[in-house]
């Protein structure tokens, strides 16, 4: 992984009748991008820090970043108050730091941005506003040698997978039904990257219903973790019987650098407790024709 560090300061555009842009108390914008390669799933930091000479009655309005497959995200604590000496001087600021995720292989680009700032003129104190420009971020999503084969492409330092499911599973009669939750749990990458857990069956005799993903997602000290919940139920309708199938997920273990594989197994299920409807049919003749014999 090749590593850059951008420091770009940008002088802010300020509103007429104040000091021009390059006024040497203007607001600064710095932008920190240390690392602009990363796995899919896993996480580059993107530093925004504002600087002004004197302090900011109002929050900084940062932009708002939104890249097809890309996934930016806050973490817990993302903003935070900064200050820094510039030709001897002392000015305060704020810091916003960024989660930048690349979802697929391939490059990447945050367009470039403004931000809003309000801070207190040096001279009156009164407030004043500015537009500050950010430039455009590039980045890109790299697969793994010996990787290129998965599809989707799942990287983690862990991948679990676990079900509950009902304990009658044979023999069923109409109005039993089946429950199956599939559980996925992910350390190390987002929950997000998972592909679908369950398939709705098609079983005679059985009515299969899915509910939405519950997805749940977790930072601890920088890392990702979290799981994926998916539920079917199963109505018995009539007699029927098949599989619920086996699941299999390939995945890149980025602490190993190899490919894994989790796995659970199909599961066999049957409903053999409905009346025979052609059994019961014979069954009505044979009485009619009893009755018919004695008469």
């Amino acid at each position: 992984m090749r590593a850059r560090h951008l420091l770009i300061l940008f002088l802010g555009f300020i509103l007429p009748g104040q000091s021009s842009a390059q006024d040497k108390n203007a607001p600064i914008v710095e932008v920190e991008f240390k690392e602009d390669e990363t796995i899919p799933g896993q996480y580059l930091t993107l530093r925004l820090t504002v600087l002004v000479p004197t302090w900011m009655p109002e929050p900084v309005a940062f932009p708002s970043l939104d890249v097809p497959n890309l996934r930016i995200r806050l973490p817990e604590r993302s903003t935070s108050p900064t200050s820094k000496t510039i030709d001897g001087d002392n000015w305060s600021g704020v810091t916003r730091r960024y989660l930048v995720s690349p979802m697929v292989p391939g490059s990447f680009t945050i367009p470039g941005q403004k931000l809003q700032v309000t801070y207190a003129d040096p001279q009156t104190s009164e407030p004043v506003k500015a537009a500050l420009a950010v430039d455009p971020v590039t980045l890109r999503g790299i697969v793994p040698k010996g990787a290129e084969s998965l599809d989707p492409f799942i990287a983690a330092k862990d991948l679990s997978l676990s079900q509950e499911i009902s304990e009658n599973l044979l023999d069923l009669k109409p109005g039993d039904s089946i429950t199956r939750t599939i559980t996925a749990r992910t350390t190390g990458a987002s929950p997000i990257i998972l592909p679908r857990l369950i398939e709705v069956p098609a079983i005679g005799g059985f009515a299969a219903y899915a509910d939405d993903p519950v997805i749940e997602e977790h930072e601890d000290r920088g890392v990702v973790s979290g799981t994926r919940s998916e539920t079917l139920t199963l109505m018995v309708q009539d007699n029927g019987s098949g599989t619920l199938p086996a699941l299999r997920i390939d995945w890149y273990d980025i602490d190993s650098r190899k490919l894994q594989s989790t796995t659970l197994d199909a599961v066999e299920i049957s409903a053999t407790g409905a009346p025979i409807a052609g059994a019961d049919r014979i069954g009505e003749l044979d009485l009619k024709t009893i009755a018919g014999l004695a008469v």
